[in-house]
């Protein structure tokens, strides 16, 4: 999926909840701030324009993984073996 297709996914999802923020190392997915509560963050890399890496994350840090959140998905960095 490339970066194009991305941000298409993400505007249809059309959430008020959710923004998206668009870095040079990166991507990600933000939830709303609440006070107390850790929030999580998906975390999107890209190799050569193409989706490399997804992970969860909290607000704080990236590791450890939140608990219930999914495994990553591809190589860990942004020209990793591809996410699936």
């Amino acid at each position: 999926m490339n970066k194009g297709s991305v941000e298409e996914a993400f505007r249809n999802l059309a959430s008020t909840y959710l923004t998206l923020h668009k870095g040079d190392d990166g991507w990600s997915v933000n939830t709303p701030f609440e006070f107390l509560a850790t929030n999580w963050i998906l975390g999107i890399d890209f190799c050569e324009g193409a989706v490399s890496h997804l992970r969860i994350g909290t607000s704080d840090d990236w590791i450890p993984r939140p608990e219930g959140a999914p495994p990553d998905k591809g190589g860990a960095g942004p020209c990793g073996s591809g996410a699936s």
